[in-house]
């Protein structure tokens, strides 16, 4: 048998080798929902009408580690809600986000970069990204711990005066139990943002608490998950715009937002592949502004194809 020359043959052995390290996941979904109060939250833009709407959409994502100590990912997804009726509100959502991290005695070190080009009605919206490094240790099986520091741009189409740029700091803490899956997760961040009209300068603290936990049942997991997100935004501009006028004669010249979301779901695994799920949320959106001052009640269900 002839041999191939070792000039032939490295760069196979070499393409091999790096395939080899390469895995790659992926997932299809489709949803059915019910919204009380469609809206658009950048905006501070609520329809004040319930409507009913279909979501639908695809991810792909590959990991590349060419040593245990290092890792790249690339994700990439697109999104698309049309609501049966609120046309204006329809949203085409285009991702992409990529990582590259060190992991090593002292934890993980990665830096990330996440990329969202979001649509109305098929026109142009707002194009959002945030870059910026975290560090993770697990202490022990029980406990992870996260710290990020993230840089914001946010570039509306046909809004100019909300283009802002922010910073954003955010440490998170994970507890595990012996139970399979269980997990609890609590956060914190500060987010400081500066925008093109002091109108919309803000400073905001968020916080959020989430909890799952398995059940077996018919040989199948049943995943129970709970969330309750918190914001406060205290806006430093002189004072609310006759586009953003406040609903009290004594409220203070700064507008100030408390944000409250609560949410309950659960997702059953009919197969190694398939899902199902259905999701509640409820939204509390409380503002001395008037156009931002609305709830909203959301309901889903849906079923998901992924692969990994």
């Amino acid at each position: 048998m002839k041999m191939l020359p070792l000039c032939t043959l490295a760069p196979c052995l070499l393409a091999t080798s790096v395939m080899a390290d390469v895995s790659y996941s992926g997932s299809a979904n489709l949803q059915a929902g019910y919204d009380s109060n469609v809206a658009v939250n950048e905006l501070d833009r609520a329809s004040n009408s319930a409507d009913s709407s279909l979501m639908y959409g695809a991810k792909l994502g590959a990991k590349w580690q060419p040593a245990k100590a290092y890792s790249f990912s690339i994700n990439a997804g697109q999104q698309f809600t049309d609501y049966q009726h609120s046309d204006d509100f329809d949203l085409t959502l285009t991702t992409v986000s990529a990582s590259a991290a060190l992991s090593n005695h002292l934890g993980k070190w990665a830096l990330n970069s996440y990329v969202a080009d979001a649509r109305l009605n098929k026109d142009g919206f707002l194009l959002y990204q945030q870059h910026g490094v975290s560090w993770g240790k697990m202490w022990d099986p029980k406990l992870y711990t996260r710290f990020s520091v993230d840089g914001i741009i946010k570039q509306f189409d046909t809004q100019s005066v909300r283009d802002a740029n922010a910073a954003r700091l955010g440490v998170s803490a994970f507890f595990f139990t012996d139970t399979a899956n269980e997990m609890v997760n609590i956060g914190y961040a500060y987010q400081n943002e500066r925008a093109e009209v002091s109108e919309f300068d803000f400073a905001s603290h968020s916080a959020q608490a989430k909890w799952q936990y398995p059940v077996n049942l018919f040989a199948r997991q049943l995943l129970w998950q709970a969330e309750y997100h918190f914001e406060l935004r205290d806006y430093a501009g002189s004072g609310v715009t006759s586009s953003l006028p406040l609903n009290t004669s004594n409220a203070p010249q700064a507008r100030l937002d408390q944000r409250h979301r609560v949410s309950l779901g659960l997702a059953y695994t009919l197969t190694d592949y398939f899902t199902v799920d259905i999701k509640a949320n409820y939204a509390d959106y409380h503002s001395n502004a008037d156009n931002a001052d609305y709830s909203e009640s959301q309901a889903v269900v849906g079923m998901t194809l992924a692969f990994n």
